[in-house]
């Protein structure tokens, strides 16, 4: 079975069977996903103390690395050699595009904000990077739900793709592992210099892969302006951080503000257009999200 089939496969069943989220929550599945960054929380801890200089925190946030990408490549390399392409290599791939658990993420802010349930909105956030979901008001759970979305689909799922295609397990495992320490990582201190310079190297052509993806998605939706987004969009195209471009990618098509102090994927506004978004952006982002599992789709099927 070739790579491509199996991504399509993969793709297919994490939209029917990793949900709903109300189940997997009840069977420990949320739990057992925070491990990782729970450990990963747990070595900074231990390996960024204040009393060392910041040379050596930034060697040590380099080791981390390091080790984590090795390992992930053993791991993924292991896998690989244990399965060859069958079942189970369809089921470790579903397991790892997370497309059914970004969609009830922001479904379930958008149908709890158009009942008028903004601490519900928020509650929808518990268990995820946004950790200090309870300061957000409506608005910032509204881009919370539509950052997850554009977030997700850029790193969590175009870039394992894209590395898989090319290099099978070991690259999807390295994707995988490089996002997680970026996003689990404190943000601009020395010791996660390392994490953001191989999140920059690993996710940079995913990213403006991405960036496409929403442009052409975007033709198929009433309410866009294609043309008006490309304008935010393509002059940042070669140089925006990955995070920053999947963020503004989303704001151009949808004509909103995303990122900004709160944010977890970019601290500066993106876009220029209404930071104010409603559940009704919520609904149209969602809807942009299927058209951009879509559009993967046939691109892996006429590429690969």
């Amino acid at each position: 079975m070739d790579r491509a089939l199996i991504i399509v496969s993969a793709l297919v069943l994490n939209v029917l069977l990793a949900g709903p989220r109300p189940l997997y929550i009840a069977l420990g599945a949320v739990r057992l996903s925070r491990f990782p960054a729970k450990a990963v929380r747990g070595l900074e801890r231990r390996l960024n103390r204040d009393h060392r200089s910041e040379a050596e925190r930034e060697a040590r946030g380099m080791i981390l690395v390091l080790t984590a990408a090795l390992g992930s490549l053993i791991l993924g390399w292991l896998l690989g050699w244990l399965f060859q392409k069958n079942l189970a290599e369809i089921l470790i791939v579903m397991l790892a595009l997370p497309v059914r658990p970004a969609w009830d993420i922001a479904s379930g802010i958008g149908k709890k904000l158009k009942a008028g349930d903004a601490n519900g909105a928020k509650q929808v956030l518990a268990g995820t990077p946004w950790r200090h979901y309870a300061v957000l008001d409506e608005y910032g759970a509204a881009r919370a739900g539509i950052e997850t979305l554009a977030a997700s689909f850029s790193e969590k799922i175009l870039a394992p793709v894209f590395w898989y295609l090319l290099f099978g397990l070991p690259g999807l495992f390295l994707s995988k592992a490089v996002y997680l320490l970026r996003e689990t990582l404190p943000p601009d201190l020395a010791f996660s210099e390392a994490a953001r310079t191989a999140h920059m190297l690993l996710h940079y052509i995913p990213s403006r892969l991405a960036a496409i993806l929403w442009l052409l998605a975007s033709l198929f939706l009433p309410s866009s302006e294609p043309r008006i987004a490309a304008g935010q969009i393509m002059p940042k195209w070669l140089a925006a951080p990955p995070l920053a471009l999947s963020l503004l990618s989303a704001a151009g098509v949808l004509k909103l503000s995303l990122g900004g102090p709160v944010s977890v994927y970019a601290k500066e506004w993106q876009g220029n257009g209404n930071p104010r978004p409603l559940a009704a952006d919520v609904r149209r982002a969602l809807r942009l999200f299927a058209l951009l599992h879509l559009l993967l789709l046939i691109l892996v099927g006429l590429f690969f």
